[in-house]
């Protein structure tokens, strides 16, 4: 289940930007609340603002990372990533784009990212905890190499 998901340097998302399903302070709507390992998360989630604030980006930036996951084996390494980084700042063509999504999945909560560029993954890393205080990582990826902990099964 979806706890949060962050996009920055993409679109119109120059800082990082996140969207959380986290039920805080929520006393209405019950019923669109569900209790899992004593958090509480919001089964759906409504996005609204005005004419060019961003909303269709967000599901574009979900997209785009279920992409990129989902297609980055079939890349060779002369392969160009689909990358569209902010476009009103000179200095974010140089900046990696940033993608991070927390989920809950057989009672473990997980936090998986990864930024990339034009031309490689700049970094990616998976980390798993019960909440953001106790996270331990399962790999942790850079430029230089991969770095893989002994409580990651294959």
């Amino acid at each position: 289940m979806l706890i949060k998901f962050t996009v920055g340097n993409f679109l119109s998302f120059y800082k990082n930007r996140s969207i959380s399903f986290e039920a805080k302070g929520i006393s209405e709507l019950k019923q669109n609340v569900v209790k899992i390992n004593n958090q509480k998360l919001l089964r759906s989630a409504v996005v609204y603002g005005a004419n060019s604030s961003g909303k269709s980006n967000l599901l574009k930036a979900m997209d785009r990372m279920r992409d990129c996951v989902l297609n980055s084996v079939k890349l060779n390494d002369s392969d160009e990533l689909d990358f569209s980084p902010f476009l009103l700042s000179k200095k974010s063509e140089d900046e990696p784009t940033f993608f991070e999504v927390t989920f809950l999945y057989q009672d473990k909560r997980f936090r998986y990212g990864f930024e990339y560029n034009l031309n490689e993954i700049v970094n990616e890393w998976l980390y798993v905890g019960t909440n953001t205080k106790n996270e331990s990582p399962l790999f942790i990826r850079t430029i230089e190499g991969i770095g893989v902990t002994d409580k990651f099964k294959e």
